[in-house]
């Protein structure tokens, strides 16, 4: 697992080598800081999923034990650390202020925790099995990508405010326009979609 932060100043990436896993965090824009780096139990394994906050301050990591964790960058320190249920599909998203973590696994329903407060809250239970997650630049609406559409909800409630597609198999990816209007989505058959989202009503 490989990833950047949002404005490609920090590489994180993963190895186990010899039975200890380590998460390393680079600052690609000063050679001189040394590679931060977090060691994992042994029993953590792989982890197949982490996101940075958009800030670049925190980082979270789903692990192959079952845990989720969110560290503070700077002093490698656990913010949060909760269980998480070990399935094959496992996402994870912050949202815009990154004050808060959106995560999902599988068809278990979707998650946010309050990262300051450890707070974890359940927003959505429509059993829809989650294959990506995406907020929108202001916050107010959570992108769900699924076996053969999208839905958006509405961030704070959880309300379904549209279901976009019919029968487009497997959207693993999901990413807002900068100014919220456009929904891009990448599919399992190949092909790659932009939506217009609509208009909230009045």
């Amino acid at each position: 697992v490989i990833q950047f932060d949002a404005n490609g100043n920090l590489l994180a990436w993963m190895t186990d080598r010899y039975g200890s896993p380590r998460l390393h965090i680079r600052n690609l824009l000063d050679q001189d800081i040394p590679i931060t780096r977090i060691p994992l139990e042994a029993a953590q394994g792989f982890v197949p999923m982490m996101a940075f906050s958009p800030t670049g301050e925190t980082i979270a990591a789903i692990h192959g034990n079952g845990n989720l964790t969110v560290w503070e960058i700077d002093t490698v320190f656990p913010l949060v650390q909760i269980p998480f249920p070990d399935t094959n599909y496992q996402r994870l998203a912050y949202t815009p202020d990154g004050d808060s973590l959106a995560y999902s696994a599988g068809g278990l329903g979707i998650h946010v925790i309050d990262i300051a407060s450890g707070t974890d809250t359940i927003l959505s239970k429509t059993g829809y099995f989650v294959l990506a997650l995406a907020y929108s630049p202001d916050g107010s609406v959570l992108a769900v990508g699924g076996i053969d559409s999208i839905l958006l909800l509405d961030a704070s409630s959880g309300d379904i405010l549209a279901t976009m597609g019919d029968v487009i198999p497997y959207i693993g990816q999901l990413h807002f326009s900068m100014d919220g209007n456009y929904l891009i989505s990448a599919s399992s058959d190949g092909t790659v979609r932009l939506w217009g989202i609509p208009s909230p009503p009045s």
